[in-house]
């Protein structure tokens, strides 16, 4: 007698469990790739959402660096500003900082990068901020607009404004 090697040769019940057997690897398969796909597309929506959410936040600080600029742009044309009284100019210094309210320190400059007058005087170094390589590079280098890493762990990131006063 031949003995042949296949499905047919099995008995019934060998048959009905490879068939089970079968399927449910099938059905699992299937099941797994499904389930794959859906974790990637939900990564993909929440990494989509992210993105919208940074575009969103990006375009709110350059509205703020804009606004910014343009209120200290106004401010360099105000005579105490334009002035050599070094009392004048920090009583503006501190109106100016009072009246628009989104600026920690404001510091008048010479166009060497030398600090001569900072409104509230040396606030930020002593809570750990040093922003004057930052101002000299906008001085030096004529730029409205440097950031910086935060250099503190109290500190979040930095943006330094610079607007020149005298022409």
């Amino acid at each position: 007698m031949k003995r042949t090697w296949g499905f047919k040769s099995l008995s019934l019940r060998y048959q009905v469990a490879l068939g089970v057997t079968l399927g449910f690897l099938l059905f699992f398969g299937l099941f797994s790739y499904a389930s794959f796909r859906l974790v990637q597309r939900s990564t993909d929506a929440v990494y989509a959402e992210r993105v919208k959410l940074a575009k969103i936040t990006a375009a709110s600080v350059d509205d703020l660096v804009r606004h910014s600029i343009t209120h200290l742009e106004a401010a360099a044309q105000w005579p105490e500003i334009q002035a050599d009284n070094p009392r004048e100019q920090m009583e503006a210094l501190e109106r100016v900082r009072n009246l628009f309210g989104n600026f920690y320190s404001l510091s008048l400059w010479s166009p060497q990068g030398q600090r001569l007058l900072a409104f509230p005087d040396q606030e930020a170094e002593k809570e750990g901020l040093d922003a004057s390589a930052l101002v000299r590079e906008a001085v030096l280098f004529h730029w409205s607009v440097v950031g910086q890493a935060p250099v503190a762990q109290a500190h979040p990131p930095v943006a330094v404004v610079a607007v020149p006063i005298k022409g």
